[in-house]
């Protein structure tokens, strides 16, 4: 996925999504929730807060599945302290 123009690696196990910012090896991590098929919300590890002092504790951020197919699903997502949207599409490698 490109976000603000820098590629972002997703990868995630059964709790937690992990990303890497234009091919950093320290990722920003986040537990996962599913909330439904196509919802989950992410809420920031302890780490993320030591990193971004500024994140307010009760973060989080909600991502809503729009479309999929074999490879690639567009998502929509929004957060509890900012006004920003983000819909973009991921692309899965293996």
């Amino acid at each position: 996925m490109i976000y603000n123009e820098k590629l972002l690696i997703i990868k995630r196990d059964a709790t937690h999504q992990y990303e890497y910012y234009n091919n950093s090896n320290v990722p920003i991590s986040y537990k996962i929730k599913w909330i439904g098929n196509c919802s989950y919300i992410l809420k920031p590890d302890a780490n993320n807060f030591k990193r971004f002092p500024n994140t307010p504790k009760n973060a989080f951020i909600t991502v809503n599945i729009i479309s999929y197919n074999k490879n690639t699903y567009k998502i929509k997502a929004i957060s509890n302290f900012s006004p920003l949207v983000l819909e973009s599409e991921i692309t899965k490698i293996n």
